[in-house]
């Protein structure tokens, strides 16, 4: 074979193996994002979805992105090819979890714009008295890193005690507050599925665990947890980055309407269809379904609108 017709097959196999992994990435995401917002109508008891929608590609891509970055940022703190007995292997899981929490922290901040939080609860309010534990645990956590990563193998017993202690403080303190959607669910997300994924290179890159392993229970365990995602974490990204928080829009149905004729509704868009509007029914956080012959227009906001003012500056007709 000569030198060009040579180049000319290397071009053609790196052009194949480079669609053929994007083709793999877009059914990937397609997949996880009809999964997701199929999951996230179901929560509010509707299932009608287009499979076209542009919002099952964004969700698919929240999805594959909030799980890739903890999962990178976990297999770079926990893995570790060298031989340790039984007590550092423990110490140095403690003090590499401990990190991955510390780092989790900064995940969050730099996500925090994606989300909507509840009006009610502000994500960084906090009592005096638990402001002051925070700070206490976050300083005396970063004391415990420091210290563990330099003897974890010659005082082990006594970096897993630190590192674990503040581990479950810290984590305990964001459970608490998770009742309410806030900064520490974000944190708990990221943790978790980081968690996860070094359990399971761990598993894999052990040829004796691989072989023994349980890896159907595994798929199972993984899938309950991937339905996590729509109902904790998707339901709270902004619907102007193609999340799943409801659009504020006000329903004015048309006179001949048999739903309140004539009058003007506001309330919050769940999804639409060609046949009509999934709307929030607030009192039992189901979807209430409104026929598109019902409806006279739609204004995108939560406050009533005159819409005589639709002229030039406003001007009434």
């Amino acid at each position: 074979m000569t030198e060009p017709a040579k180049r000319n097959g290397d071009r053609t196999a790196v052009l194949e193996t480079f669609s053929r992994s994007v083709a793999g990435v877009v059914l990937a995401v397609y997949a996880a994002g009809f999964l997701v917002v199929s999951l996230y109508n179901a929560s509010f008891g509707f299932s009608e979805l287009s499979p076209f929608k542009s919002k099952i590609l964004a969700a698919g891509a929240w999805c594959l992105l909030l799980v890739a970055v903890p999962t990178y940022a976990a297999l770079r703190i926990y893995r570790h090819d060298g031989t340790l007995t039984w007590s550092q292997g423990m110490a140095r899981a403690a003090v590499a979890s401990l990190s991955f929490y510390i780092a989790c922290v900064g995940l969050t901040l730099a996500s925090m714009y994606l989300f909507e939080f509840p009006a009610s609860l502000s994500h960084l309010k906090r009592d005096v008295v638990t402001s002051v534990v925070y700070g206490i645990l976050w300083v005396a956590g970063i004391q415990s890193i420091t210290f563990g990563w330099k003897n974890f193998m010659t005082q082990p017993p006594k970096v897993a005690l630190f590192c674990c202690g503040i581990l479950i403080s810290l984590a305990g303190l964001d459970i608490s507050s998770a009742l309410h959607f806030s900064s520490g669910t974000i944190r708990l997300w990221f943790f978790g599925v980081g968690a996860v994924a070094a359990l399971v290179d761990r598993n894999a890159r052990d040829a004796k665990r691989r072989l023994e392993h349980d890896w159907a229970r595994e798929a199972l365990f993984l899938l309950f947890g991937f339905s996590a995602f729509p109902v904790f974490v998707y339901p709270h990204i902004k619907s102007g980055w193609g999340g799943g928080v409801p659009v504020p829009v006000t329903i004015c149905f048309s006179s001949a309407s048999t739903i309140s004729p004539g009058q003007q509704i506001p309330t919050r868009l769940l999804d639409e269809s060609d046949a009509g509007f999934y709307v929030l029914d607030e009192a039992s956080s189901k979807a209430v379904f409104i026929p598109r012959g019902s409806v006279g227009a739609v204004y995108f906001s939560d406050r009533p609108r005159d819409f005589r003012n639709l002229g030039p500056n406003g001007a009434a007709h």
